[in-house]
Order: structure tokens, then C-alpha cells, then sequence
């Protein structure tokens, strides 16, 4: 004979297992990791360059139906992290490639620079990026398997500004 509490707690287990699966098991999840920005003026005070990276993280869940590509063709802009100013439209960050594949249930890491040589702006971009106090790195990754734009962020940081 089944007792009442031994039924309902096979009830509920049985609604957890046939439960949907999340956003998180079926499509990429992307993060910027380890954001870091040295701003600095250029030889002559006229421009500002910067040096730093960070690392895009691509997660692909365990459900997906497939292996997904992922590109950031669109770059990454610096944002002011309290009122998401934008300080930098399109960030000269690099990487080795435009786009990598992403399989199920897998993470893969991207590096990207930013290329010391390309200058910010004016001189009065690196006043306006060492006075913003935290910032973010942002954009947009597109993934193949939903066929739309993905938005990724870092966690805020403070660049160094010697």
C-alpha cells in the first residue's frame, strides 16, 4: 500500500523531471571576464590611447540543439557604469577571429586586446574615461542557433589612467 506522502512525493518528482528545460540548457550565454583598460596620453598630448583586454566567455547549454556559431562583427563600446554613458562607441578591441564555433555543452573563451595604437580621440577622452569612475565593456554577439543579437557585458571596473 502506497502512503499518502510517498504518493505526492513521487507526484512531484515526476513534474520535476518532465519540467522545461531553461534559457540557460538551450541557447549561448555570453559574459565579458577580466576586463581591464590603462588609458594614457600620446606622445605629443594631442590623443589618447589605451592598452588592456578582456576575455568574451561563450557557454552553450547541455539541451542546445546544435552547435552554434557566434560572431561579434558589430565591436564593443566603454560605457560609465552608473548611467551607461557611452564613452567610447567602438572600442579597438582585437581578437584572432570575427566569429568561433560554440558546441553543446561547452565554453569557449576568447581574448581580445586593445590595440594600443588606435587612438581614442582627443585629449579630453582620457580626462572624461579617468573621471567616470567604474566602467563596463559592452556589446552585442549574434548566435547562429537563435538567429538574433545577443547583449554582453563585463562586470563595472576603474581604468588606470597614470
Amino acid at each position: 500500500m502506497i502512503t499518502k506522502p510517498t504518493f505526492a512525493l513521487g507526484l512531484a518528482l515526476s513534474a520535476a523531471a518532465c519540467s522545461s528545460p531553461s534559457t540557460e540548457d538551450l541557447t549561448v550565454d555570453a559574459t565579458i571576464q577580466d576586463a581591464n583598460l590603462t588609458v594614457k596620453q600620446a606622445p605629443g598630448g594631442l590623443a589618447t590611447t589605451s592598452v588592456g583586454s578582456f576575455l568574451l566567455v561563450l557557454k552553450l547549454g547541455q539541451l542546445a540543439a546544435s552547435t552554434t556559431d557566434v560572431g561579434w562583427q558589430a565591436g564593443f563600446a566603454l560605457q560609465r557604469s552608473s548611467d551607461r554613458k557611452v564613452l567610447v562607441a567602438k572600442l579597438p578591441a582585437l581578437s584572432s577571429a570575427q566569429s568561433t564555433s560554440v558546441g553543446i555543452g561547452s565554453t569557449v573563451k576568447v581574448a581580445f586586446s586593445l590595440d594600443e595604437a588606435v587612438s581614442l580621440g582627443e585629449a579630453a577622452a582620457k580626462s572624461e574615461i579617468c573621471t567616470a569612475g567604474p566602467v563596463i565593456i559592452s556589446g552585442l554577439v549574434t548566435d547562429s542557433a537563435q538567429g538574433k543579437s545577443v547583449p554582453v557585458e563585463s562586470a563595472a571596473f576603474t581604468p588606470s589612467c597614470p
